[in-house]
């Protein structure tokens, strides 16, 4: 992995699910590739009272083989984070090139965070007032 493209190389990270070591790096989460649905399906969650487990484990990312990194896990952690506006985590890179394990999430269903709003673009698909309601 070419670590120029990152912020920062942390240090390694020990996953005890996969006994592997991977190297965790520093990004901004309004370059990752994530899913509209995951999003929506994690707001429900929330709303029963039911957040992340994880929050400081880092984010786990595929590689695309054009480059972009989507989210794989931590949806719950992204969703907080973008209510939050805490864009700056730590990910580690599970693997890269093409995969049909994990969906690459594709046109419609691709979110874009817009820095620019207060909740980083999840009031483009969620009622503000129920956001606001959730923090």
């Amino acid at each position: 992995m070419n670590m120029k493209n990152f912020k920062q190389f942390l240090s390694k990270y020990y996953d005890k699910d996969s006994e592997e070591y991977y190297d965790m790096v520093n990004i901004n989460i309004s370059g990752l590739l994530l899913s509209k649905r995951s999003l929506l399906g994690v707001f429900d969650n929330f709303i029963d009272g039911r957040k992340s487990q994880s929050y400081t484990q880092p984010l786990s990312v595929w590689k695309t083989d054009n480059g972009k990194l989507f989210l794989i896990d931590g949806y719950h952690r992204i969703f907080d984070f973008l209510l939050n506006g805490e864009l700056e985590q730590n990910i580690i890179i599970l693997g890269d090139g093409y995969t049909d394990y994990y969906a690459e999430p594709k046109d419609d269903n691709v979110f874009v965070v817009n820095v620019d709003q207060r909740f980083n673009g999840l009031e483009n698909i969620i009622d503000i007032n129920m956001l606001e309601s959730i923090i």
